[in-house]
This record gives C-alpha cells, structure tokens and sequence, in this order.
C-alpha cells in the first residue's frame, strides 16, 4: 500500500474543518441537534476513510443541491408559501441576506461534490479491507 492513500487529501480537509465549524456553529444555537450531530459524524466517517461517510458526503451534496433548487423556486413564487410558519420566520430575519446565503450555499454545494467525488479523496476512503489486526 503506498503512502499516497494514507495521506489525508487537503481539500477533504479544508472541507472538513468548514463542516466542522458549521456543525459546532448548529450546536451552540441549539437548533436541529439531530441534524448538525449527523454532519459531525459524517465528518468524523469521512476523517476515518469510512467508504460509508463519503457516500453520505455526496449525498449531503446533492441534497444541498437540491436545497437551492426548492429555495429558487420558492423565491421566483413566494406567495405559495405565505401560510407556512417557518417561511414567515426565513422573512422576519433582517440580518439574513437572502441572496448571500444561497450563493453560499451553492459555493458550499459545489465544493462537497467537487471534494466527495475527487479521485483523491475516493482512494483515501477506500481502506484495504482485511481481517490482519497486526497491521
């Protein structure tokens, strides 16, 4: 095995610590526990060249994805969503600059995709898989 696999990619690491931060960002307001206790253990798989945390990795990319498509659409038609409690809350927000947050979104929606399918970053995940605990 060479030590090219063993080597944490860079960006796998940049992208972790934003992760990161975000996930302990979630935590402090105390928000969706659940939810930024799910990307710190993607994180954590992913760290840990789980094959399991990239798949997740690239499936929290495409739902970011996702994300920005249905927030699109709810900008380009609001007056479908004036009923729901959560998106009169998203527009009682003043510090929130709407148009801000979804290009960071996207950056940051890119960048995982970018990062998860890498070929870099698929060797590091990829762990030779034996039972030898005298490695």
């Amino acid at each position: 095995m060479s030590s090219d696999t063993n080597k944490l990619p860079k960006r796998l690491l940049i992208l972790a610590i934003i992760y990161f931060v975000i996930a302990v960002a979630g935590l402090a307001m105390s928000s969706s526990i659940l939810l930024w206790l799910l990307l710190a253990l993607i994180n954590i798989a992913v760290l840990g060249k789980q094959k399991a945390g990239l798949m997740m990795l690239k499936a929290l990319g495409v739902a970011q994805l996702l994300l920005v498509s249905f927030v699109s659409l709810i900008w380009l038609n609001p007056s479908s969503l004036q009923q729901e409690p959560w998106f009169e809350i998203l527009q009682q927000q003043t510090w929130l600059h709407q148009p801000l947050l979804l290009v960071a979104i996207i950056a940051l929606a890119i960048a995982t995709l970018w990062v998860s399918f890498s070929h870099k970053v698929s060797h590091y995940c990829q762990p030779n898989i034996n039972l030898n605990i005298m490695q």
